[in-house]
């Protein structure tokens, strides 16, 4: 449905979207699947001097994954955990590409730890509060140039690896209310999240001439993920047939620049920094679901705002306005058991830096799009 479930999130799921719907399950509930993520990016070099021709992203497959279990008292007070990856981003790039030394490699992960309280206050309105623990990994891989030739006469480009793991706390809430019986309101709210990372800078493909002007040692950064809320509207057209319509807003702005303390240092500096300057923006998300006894159909659109302003587009992440559509099926197999399955297909809108923007001096276009399959089950304990 396009992700368009916050005023009627009812199944346990509903930890991630909104956790007042908790409340309207029964007793024991679980719900846990997975995601098949399959990006791609090409890029095309504006260079007159040094002309550059088309070079692909590397082929990478993510499996974000996701479970959730809940217990709900007959009065409607209900408790739940859920474990999902939020927020995570992985690029890599030909080796010895043009745009080198912005990015080869990026791999994040986050790991959210989100456990939930819901009441139902009456039959029409219900509150929702969470907690989350959220451990991370990063790892980033580019090339440094140096402006130094080896005895052959080709260039000294040493490679830093950054790896690290850190840690982060956040909250959430959420209100669900349905005035009519095909009407149904939500909003949620989640709060943005400073993760502290340790780890270590390592380096490749230095000569021992320059050994300590790049020495590998100890790092820190902090990554603060965003504020988001949503809110949206679901209606019944008929008993078998809801739409739903929602607007959230992501806090983009906490990323305006990527830090590294090294302990070592790189020339003697020992902090490294990179302007990102990321703008606040939203998503429309559109979704339909139709019902029969035991088979239900689903379909969605997002038109998701990039929050990547012109001059600072780079291949660690070229985004982009997106267009996503999206559609699913789900089947129950008895009154306890359920699967649903979705396809999401991502485009990604022509993205072009220009030589008039200096802050990376990397121009060209970007053309990218994904490809995302998912399952999950559920099941009723009663």
């Amino acid at each position: 449905m396009g992700g368009a479930y916050v005023a009627r999130p009812f199944d346990v799921s509903a930890i991630f979207i909104n956790p007042a719907g908790l409340s309207y399950l029964k007793e024991f509930q679980f719900y846990g699947g997975t995601t098949i993520i399959a990006p791609s990016s090409r890029f095309r070099g504006h260079f007159p001097d040094n002309p550059v021709s088309e070079v692909k992203m590397k082929q990478n497959l993510f499996f974000p994954s996701n479970a959730y279990f809940s217990y709900t008292t007959a009065e409607g007070f209900s408790v739940g955990v859920g474990f999902f990856n939020m927020y995570g981003l992985g690029t890599e790039w030909p080796d010895g590409w043009a745009g080198r030394a912005l990015s080869e490699k990026v791999d994040l992960k986050t790991y959210f730890i989100n456990p939930s309280l819901s009441v139902r206050l009456g039959e029409m309105f219900s509150v929702g509060v969470g907690f989350s623990y959220i451990p991370a990994t990063a790892l980033i891989v580019r090339s440094i140039k140096t402006g130094f030739s080896d005895s052959t006469g080709a260039p000294i480009e040493p490679r830093i690896s950054l790896e690290g793991s850190g840690n982060g706390y956040g909250w959430n809430v959420g209100i669900l209310a349905m005035p009519t019986d095909d009407l149904s309101v939500g909003f949620s709210y989640r709060s943005t999240s400073k993760l502290d990372f340790d780890g270590n800078a390592t380096f490749q493909r230095v000569p021992s001439s320059l050994r300590t002007t790049f020495p590998d040692g100890p790092g820190k950064t902090s990554i603060e993920t965003p504020a988001t809320f949503f809110l949206g509207a679901a209606y019944n057209i008929m008993e078998n047939l809801t739409i739903e319509a929602d607007y959230q807003f992501v806090g983009w702005s906490t990323f305006d620049q990527l830090k590294f303390n090294l302990a070592n240092g790189i020339n003697g500096q020992t902090e490294v920094a990179a302007n990102r300057n990321y703008q606040n923006t939203y998503l429309l998300r559109f979704g339909v679901e139709y019902r029969m006894e035991e088979l239900i159909l689903r379909g969605g659109y997002i038109f998701d705002k990039t929050p990547v302003p012109d001059g600072y587009v780079e291949p660690s992440l070229p985004d982009a306005n997106r267009h996503d559509f999206t559609g699913g099926v789900g089947y129950k197999f008895s009154a306890n058991l359920s699967i649903d399955a979705s396809y999401m297909f991502v485009r990604f809108a022509q993205r072009t830096e220009s030589q008039s923007i200096p802050e990376f001096g990397f121009n060209g276009t970007y053309n990218s799009f994904a490809h995302l399959f998912s399952v999950s089950f559920a099941y009723a304990f009663e």
